[in-house]
């Protein structure tokens, strides 16, 4: 059966694999429905052939009602905020052709989906402030107290109470993962607006070759290429989340996974597949 449909589309002018097609048609039934080119098409068909209504021209032509009077000349045409009921105008004439409208911005649907939510649920212990043995802030309390009590005019600091983990976001953008995109832009959203972490700092990660490198921006394959061994937090304060669909080179000859096992040995380090189940 495959071969059957390659070879139409071969004889078509459309050579394609048995993988790529068999690629093409998963990834069809995960799109968006009506929103390729035949879809639409099929939704508003045009129909050239169909002669439109003849206008007559001259003095004879119907004339457009204007408001009587001075004090509504010149005044602002107004809209509806709704449709005009079907075969009539806004404005109470027949209606002839489309209706004006004007662009809505509405929300788009979100690529994490159901699991948005649970994505959420799980970052909120992380919220919790932890005392910072490395940076100290002023305690009024105490300073308060001591110089109440001794006279000398001395401050009392205390361990300032910080979040526990710094994110570092890795997003692999390789070319398969053009596809994920906003995927990558949803959760790095997400990240920033939980309030779970100290920092959120997003690299691009390299894996087409032997060797994975990163970047200090994804998709920017301009920028200075850098060792994945800069990643590794000695503190232990680094979470690492890594956004791949494991298609790339260094994927399946293990190189990604021996760089995996040296970030989890600094700190707490997950993997977000961007392929669903």
């Amino acid at each position: 059966m495959i071969s059957h449909v390659t070879g139409l589309l071969a004889a078509s002018g459309l050579d394609l694999s048995h993988e790529e097609l068999l690629d093409a048609l998963w990834l069809a039934g995960r799109l968006p429905h009506l929103t390729g080119p035949l879809a639409r098409a099929a939704l508003h068909p045009s129909h050239p052939g169909v002669p439109q209504p003849h206008q007559p021209d001259g003095p004879d032509a119907p004339q457009p009602d204007s408001p009587p009077g001075d004090a509504r000349r010149g005044a602002r045409q107004e809209h509806p905020l709704l449709a005009a009921p079907q075969g009539r105008r806004a404005d109470g004439d027949r209606a002839t052709g489309s209706y004006p409208a004007h662009p809505v911005g509405v929300p788009d649907h979100h690529s994490l989906g159901p699991g948005r939510l649970r994505l959420e649920k799980s970052l909120r212990p992380l919220r919790q402030r932890f005392p910072d043995p490395r940076r100290r802030s002023l305690d009024i309390p105490g300073t308060v107290t001591a110089i109440a009590e001794t006279g000398v005019p001395e401050t009392v600091t205390r361990p300032l109470r910080t979040r526990w983990l710094t994110l570092a976001l890795v997003v692999d953008d390789g070319i398969s993962m053009l596809l994920w995109q906003r995927l990558a832009s949803d959760i790095r959203a997400l990240m920033e607006r939980a309030g779970s972490f100290r920092d959120v700092r997003v690299y691009g990660l390299d894996t087409r070759d032997a060797t994975p490198t990163l970047r200090s921006s994804p998709y920017s394959h301009g920028t200075r290429p850098e060792s994945p061994k800069a990643l590794c937090d000695p503190t232990g304060n680094t979470l690492v989340l890594v956004v791949s669909d494991g298609v790339g080179r260094a994927w399946r000859d293990g190189a990604m996974l021996r760089v995996m096992e040296r970030w989890a040995r600094s700190g707490p380090t997950a993997i977000i597949h961007a392929l669903p189940p």
